[in-house]
């Protein structure tokens, strides 16, 4: 069975908590994979290095910060037969919707690229208003207490 694990510190990595979630094909209703959940340990390590980071990705100049964002762009473009395939496994889409599912992303990917993004002036009413900050890091499947925490 294939056992889908984190990406953390560059690295794929096998979680530690023993804890899985079963992936399946809604489709089909076949089990394809097991998802590790991640330990209350593993959520903080990975919320302590966001922390860290941070101030230094906040200070990037943000045309390198959009040179990143491109190459993500480019990476998903690459890819996305494959990210189609995988939406369609994961969730039983059929694969033109999958696609769409995969266009959406690159539209929001774009946008942080900077097409499509107000004038300086209005960033700067809208995050007075909203009191946004850009997020760096998103830690996702933490196990069931790290979410009750919130």
């Amino acid at each position: 069975m294939r056992e889908i694990g984190h990406y953390f510190g560059g690295k794929l990595v096998s979680g530690t908590s023993g804890k899985f979630g079963d992936v399946f094909n809604p489709a089909a209703g076949e089990l394809t994979a097991r998802v590790a959940l991640a330990s209350a340990e593993e959520v903080n390590k990975v919320v302590a290095t966001a922390a860290v980071v941070w101030p230094a990705w906040a200070a990037t100049p943000p045309p390198r910060r959009a040179r990143v964002m491109f190459r993500l762009k480019e990476l998903l473009e690459r890819d996305r037969e494959e990210l189609s395939a995988i939406v369609t496994e994961e969730h039983g889409k059929v694969q033109s919707d999958a696609d769409g599912e995969v266009q959406r992303g690159l539209v929001v990917v774009e946008f942080a690229c900077g097409n499509g993004q107000p004038s300086s002036a209005d960033r700067s009413a809208s995050r007075r208003q909203t009191g946004s900050t850009r997020a760096g890091s998103v830690a996702s499947g933490a196990h069931d207490s790290i979410s009750r925490r919130a």
